[in-house]
C-alpha cells in the first residue's frame, strides 16, 4: 500500500517539481498533499475516474481492457493513492459473446475507452467494443452496462447498445441535463452528440459539435459543468507522442463551443518529461468540491522506445483561472488537494493493486485479477485437483501464445499484468512433455505477436529441453534476439522446476530455470531488452507475467500444474533512473 503525506504548514506559497532541469509551480493551495504516478500501474488505459459521497467518500476509477478477460476492471479508493480491485463490468461471456471470434493479433480489439458515471443511485460504465473480422474489418458498437451495487460484480447488467445510426464513432461519454435528457457524446475526426434512452438504447443522429483545434483525432470527450458553462474536454494528436488534451465551452450543451486559446492544457510533446504520450484526461471532484484529473501515459521518456508496461493510469490536481481549468502537468511525484479520509478500509473482490502475489492454490479460484486473453476453455483449469491438490492444473491448447493457426480457440493462458518497473517472478511447475511439440512454461505476454516465453519441451531426440524464445513480429523496427535452446539434465525428469522471470533494471527481463529440489542448481537462460515487448502490436496495452500450456498444433494432452506462485514488487520507476521502492 501507499500513503500520502499530508502537509499543513499554513498557505504553501509554492512547491516546485523539477525535472530534466526544467521546474514547474504547483497552485497555490491551503494545505497540499503529495502522490506519486502511476495511480494504476501496468496496463490501465483510457482511464475515467468518479468520487460516490454517499459511498463513504470513494473514488473509482475503471480502464479499458481490450482483448484481455474478465474485462473492465473497476478499481476503488478512499485516498486516491491506494486502490483496491472492487469489481469487472465484463466478468460473463454471455455478456459480449462476439469477443471470442474477434481476431487476436494486435491489442487493437476488445473494449476500449469506458466512462464511468455515477447517477441517482446507479452506475453507469459505457464503453466501445470492437470486433475485427476477417482481412481487418473492425465493427465498432457502444454498450452501456448498469449495476446499483458496484461492489457486487454480478450484479452488472448485460450491455444495451446504443443506436449508432450508421456513424462509426468511439469513447462515448454520458451526461444528465438538469432537464432530465441524457446526452451521449463520442469521437471520430470530430466530437459528435446525441440524446439517447439508456433503457432501449435508442438515440438521436449525432450531429457535431466541435472538431477540435485542428490537431489530428479529435476523441474521447467528456463534458462537465461548471457555474454557468459546459465544458468539452477531449484527446487529440493520437495516443503517441502528440497526444494532448483540449478544451472548450459554451452556455449551451449543444453549443456552440469556444476553444480555450490555451490549448493544449495537457500534453508531453515535445518535452523531455519520464512521462510521455499523456492525455485520454477525466475529471472529477473530491469532498472539499476540488478538482482532480486523470490521464493516460507511458513511462518511456523522450526517447519514446522502451515502455513495457505500456499506458497506465496517472493523477493530476485541476485548478480554475479565469473560467479555465487548469491541469498540473505530469511527474512521478506530485502535489495535489488535500482533503479528509476518516475510513481507509476499501471493500472489494481483490487485493490492492501494488501487492504482491503469494499463491499457493489452496482454495477452487483463480485469483480475481488475473487475467485471460479472450475467453479461456473452462475446463482447460482445474484449481487444487485431488490428483495435484494445492496446485493450478492446465490442459493444453492446440494454439500456442503466438495463434498463428488460424483457429478461433481459446488459448491456455493465464496472467497477471506487470504492475512494477522492477519485481520478481516465480512459478514451480510440474510438467512432463510426452510428445514432440508440447510446451509449458512461463511468459511475459503482450499480445500474440509479441511476446517472451520460457518454455519446457519435448526435443526431436526423446529429451527434454527448455527454450527461451522472443516473438515481435508486431513490434516497430526490431529483429528478435536468437532463441536459446538447452538441454535439461536427465536428473530433472520429471521433477519440479522454478521458473523465474526478474526485472532489475526497468529495460531488461532476465529469465532462468532452476530444480525445485536444489535451486543452486540455476540455469541463467537470458537476458532480453523490454523493447521487443513495447510498442508495435501492443501498443495499447501493456505486459501480462503469467503460465501457458500448448501443443503448438500437434498431438498430445500433457497436463502442467503450477504451484508457488510469486510476484513480488520492487519498485516503480517515477523519473529516468530514479526509484520509489515498494
Amino acid at each position: 500500500m501507499k500513503f500520502c503525506v499530508r502537509v499543513a504548514i499554513g498557505t504553501i506559497l509554492a512547491w516546485c517539481q523539477t525535472v530534466h532541469g526544467k521546474a514547474f509551480q504547483y497552485e497555490q493551495r491551503d494545505t497540499n498533499i503529495t502522490f506519486t504516478n502511476p495511480i494504476l500501474p501496468g496496463f490501465h488505459p483510457d482511464p475515467s475516474c468518479i468520487f460516490v459521497e454517499e459511498l463513504d467518500k470513494t473514488f473509482f476509477c475503471a480502464s479499458s481492457s481490450f482483448l484481455t478477460f474478465p474485462g473492465i476492471p473497476i478499481y476503488a479508493s478512499r485516498d486516491l493513492q491506494n486502490w483496491k480491485l472492487a469489481s469487472r463490468v465484463f466478468s460473463r461471456p454471455t455478456q459480449i459473446p462476439d469477443l471470442k471470434t474477434t481476431l487476436t493479433y494486435s491489442s487493437e480489439g476488445g473494449i476500449w475507452a469506458p466512462t464511468l458515471r455515477h447517477h441517482n443511485g446507479t452506475f453507469y460504465l459505457i464503453c466501445t467494443f470492437v470486433h475485427i473480422g476477417a482481412a481487418g474489418s473492425r465493427n465498432f458498437k457502444n454498450f452501456v452496462f448498469t449495476t446499483a451495487s458496484l461492489f457486487d460484480e454480478e450484479s452488472w447488467s448485460d450491455p444495451v447498445e446504443v443506436e449508432m445510426h450508421g456513424k462509426s464513432a468511439i469513447d462515448p461519454d454520458l451526461f444528465w441535463h438538469e432537464d432530465g435528457t441524457v446526452y451521449m457524446h463520442t469521437g471520430w475526426g470530430r466530437i459528435y452528440q446525441q440524446t439517447v434512452d439508456l433503457q432501449t438504447g435508442e438515440s438521436s443522429v449525432p450531429v457535431v459539435v466541435w472538431n477540435g483545434t485542428g490537431a489530428s483525432n479529435p476523441e474521447s470527450p467528456h463534458i462537465f459543468q461548471r457555474e454557468d458553462y459546459y465544458y468539452l474536454l477531449i484527446a487529440q494528436g493520437g495516443t503517441g507522442k502528440e497526444h494532448a488534451v483540449a478544451v472548450a465551452r459554451s452556455r449551451n450543451i449543444s453549443g456552440p463551443y469556444e476553444s480555450y486559446t490555451g490549448n493544449p492544457i495537457l500534453t508531453a510533446a515535445g518535452t523531455d518529461r519520464f512521462f510521455q504520450a499523456t492525455g485520454h484526461a477525466d475529471l472529477f471532484q473530491d469532498s472539499n468540491s476540488n478538482w482532480w484529473g486523470v490521464a493516460l501515459g507511458k513511462r518511456s521518456g523522450p526517447d519514446y522506445q522502451v515502455y513495457p508496461m505500456g499506458r497506465e493510469t496517472l493523477l493530476y490536481a485541476v485548478s480554475w483561472n479565469e473560467g479555465w481549468p487548469t491541469l498540473d502537468p505530469i511527474f512521478g511525484k506530485m502535489q495535489g488537494w488535500a482533503f479528509d479520509v476518516t475510513n481507509t478500509t476499501i471493500p472489494g473482490i481483490g487485493s490492492y493493486i501494488d501487492a504482491p502475489d503469494h499463491v499457493n492454490f489452496g482454495g477452487t479460484e483463480i485469483p480475481t485479477h488475473w487475467v485471460n486473453w479472450r475467453f479461456p476453455d473452462s475446463d482447460a483449469y482445474s484449481v487444487s485437483p485431488t490428483t495435484h491438490p494445492g496446485t493450478l492444473e492446465m490442459a493444453p491448447s492446440f494454439s500456442n501464445l503466438t495463434g498463428n493457426l488460424t483457429t478461433a480457440g481459446p488459448i491456455s493462458l493465464v496472467g497477471r499484468r506487470q504492475t512494477a518497473s522492477l519485481f520478481n517472478f516465480s512459478v514451480c511447475i510440474e510438467y512432463e512433455p510426452l510428445r514432440v511439440g508440447e510446451e509449458a512454461g512461463m511468459t511475459a505476454f503482450v499480445t500474440q505477436l509479441q511476446h517472451i516465453d520460457l518454455g519446457i519441451l519435448r526435443g526431436e531426440d526423446d529429451n527434454q529441453v527448455i527454450k527461451l524464445q522472443t516473438t515481435c513480429d508486431g513490434a516497430t523496427d526490431t529483429t528478435p534476439p536468437s532463441t536459446v535452446v538447452q538441454d535439461l539434465p536427465e536428473t530433472w525428469y520429471g521433477q519440479k522446476m522454478y521458473l523465474n522471470i526478474q526485472m532489475s533494471t526497468p529495460d531488461t527481463y532476465t529469465f532462468s530455470v532452476s530444480r525445485a529440489a536444489d535451486s543452486s542448481d540455476l540455469l541463467v537462460m537470458g537476458d532480453v531488452n523490454a523493447i521487443y515487448l513495447s510498442g508495435g502490436s501492443g501498443s495499447y496495452t501493456g505486459v501480462l507475467l503469467g503460465v501457458y500450456n500448448t501443443i503448438n498444433g500437434g498431438n498430445g494432452s500433457s497436463k502442467a500444474w503450477f504451484n508457488e506462485w510469486n510476484y513480488t514488487p520492487m519498485a516503480q520507476e517515477v523519473d529516468v533512473g530514479v526509484f520509489d521502492y515498494i
